[in-house]
């Protein structure tokens, strides 16, 4: 049995437009001085959603999440 590595997403808020972005990336681990995880640029990220308008986001986080899962093949995502 193969056990699956800990993917770690993040939600980027973008104040001009506002909407959102979920980061989804493997292997993150560091921290910085704040207690933030330091998340690749969005390149070196596996998953990275459209922009999310703010208004629809509690109906559209779930469909991205289970998109980001079906992709990536893992059940193993944590929200930061």
């Amino acid at each position: 049995m193969q056990t699956q590595c800990l993917a770690r997403a993040k939600l980027m808020h973008f104040k001009k437009l506002d909407c959102y972005m979920l980061k989804v990336a493997f292997n993150v681990r560091e921290l910085d001085d704040r207690g933030h995880y330091k998340f690749p640029t969005q390149k070196h990220c596996a998953f990275v959603s459209g922009h999310i308008p703010r208004q629809t986001l509690k109906e559209e986080l779930p469909r991205v999440l289970a998109q980001a899962r079906a992709l990536l093949r893992t059940d193993n995502i944590e929200v930061v």
